[in-house]
């Protein structure tokens, strides 16, 4: 589990090969929050979504969304293997 921790693409790029590294088959899952977007450093919940889906053993969706109105939309991720039902 982490937070925040997607704020700009080199990091993001870090987070996901050590995520990757240590989820084991076939039940790891990890669950990454993070803001939609940041703003001025450009990092975003597509863009390592994106990081995920390319690497092709993954699934990665949206395990919840929090939008209160009075700051940037929010996203709970959840990364785990891909079935071969998927």
């Amino acid at each position: 589990m982490t937070s925040d921790t997607i704020y700009d693409a080199g990091a993001a790029r870090r987070l996901w090969h050590l995520i990757a590294s240590q989820l084991r088959r076939p039940v790891g899952l990890a669950l990454v929050a993070a803001k939609s977007y940041y703003f001025g450093v450009g990092g975003s919940v597509a863009a390592f979504r994106t990081l995920v889906e390319e690497d092709g053993r993954f699934s990665c969706t949206s395990a919840r969304v929090v939008e209160d109105g009075a700051s940037n939309r929010r996203e709970v991720l959840l990364i785990r293997w891909r079935t071969h039902v998927e």
